[in-house]
């Protein structure tokens, strides 16, 4: 077991041990049906993003992009499942590489959020729908092969100061565009549009909510590649800090299963878009029609869009119901 393999010295009290062996054991027979869990969500996803692909908006490529890099690690995770054999060093750095592009993928969705709030004209003309896929493919061979050639090294200073880059960054985004979403707000209250009102709330909801599940998952990366090891002799076996080390170390598959699985219910449950379409579906709903006050310019949030101009001293908005 992984506690007496990396931690258990002769002598010491096995109590907490046995406790660490126990919520292992649980873990390694819960991930394949996590994994089984996942699938849902994230093909719902893909499976909107595509039909809906004509009014797709960037934030909506970005999701997809995304969803495609969880599929690539949950489907890899449940052959292995199966097929035990496979598994290799090739195999395993594959999916160490997915892994790390899936877990930070959520930040080229903060970044394009918060271009497209703060400077829309700059945005456009940098990103356009012909070069989506350029900017996905760069983003994701700068954070993975970076994250590859930096972790050669686990003690590099260079691997910490990147991963930090990455956390900081994310936060930045998300507390900008929040702050962002909460003034329009404010222009929102003082118009008679309530649907605009509701959707700024699901938006700055959705900023926040999939920020910091993924902000959780990112920090136990850090945690267990770089601190884990120093804090071994800190915290002695029998102690309540060494129970929680332990079982943040355990849990790192079901961490990240877990903030896959609520990104994406969340995204289907207040993306106007996905839960239009799936209420569609499986309710035989029709889809609103635009509610046009006035001529704006659009602005993409969260993968809807709510924009507002001031005209005649009366905030005009866009919804879509």
């Amino acid at each position: 077991m992984l506690c007496y393999d990396i931690h258990y010295k002769p002598g010491e009290p096995n109590q907490t041990y046995d406790f660490c062996d126990y919520v292992e054991g649980v873990v390694k027979y819960a991930t394949l049906p996590l994994w089984i869990i996942m699938l849902v969500p994230i093909l719902c996803v893909i499976f909107v993003t595509m039909v809906k692909r004509n009014e797709a908006e960037d934030a909506h490529w970005f999701i997809f992009h995304c969803a495609i890099m969880d599929l690539i690690v949950n489907v890899s995770r449940i052959l292995l499942w199966i097929f035990p054999d496979l598994y290799n060093t090739i195999v395993k750095e594959i999916m160490t590489f997915g892994i790390d592009i899936a877990s930070n993928s959520i930040l080229l969705l903060a970044f394009t959020r918060f271009f497209t709030l703060y400077f829309p004209h700059f945005y456009h003309k940098v990103v356009k729908k012909t070069t989506l896929i350029y900017w996905m493919i760069g983003f994701d061979v700068l954070i993975g092969f970076g994250l590859e050639i930096l972790g050669l090294n686990s003690k590099s200073i260079a691997l910490k100061i990147f991963y930090v880059l990455i956390m900081s960054s994310l936060f930045l985004f998300v507390i900008l565009v929040f702050i962002k979403i909460v003034s329009m707000r404010k222009l929102a209250k003082s118009s008679s549009e309530r649907s605009s009102l509701r959707r700024l709330n699901h938006a700055a909801f959705l900023c926040l909510f999939q920020a910091f599940v993924h902000l959780f998952f990112l920090c136990s990366i850090f945690y267990n590649n770089f601190f884990e090891l120093y804090f071994i002799s800190s915290f002695p076996p029998g102690t309540t800090l060494f129970t929680i080390r332990m079982l943040l170390l355990i849990c790192f598959t079901p961490n990240y299963q877990f903030s896959v699985i609520l990104d994406n219910i969340a995204t289907l449950l207040i993306v106007k878009s996905y839960r239009t379409y799936l209420l569609k579906s499986f309710k035989n709903m029709t889809h609103g029609k635009w509610k046009v006050s006035s001529t704006s310019e659009a602005v993409g949030v969260n993968g809807t869009t709510v924009a507002s101009k001031q005209t005649n001293s009366k905030v005009i908005f866009y919804t879509r119901n």
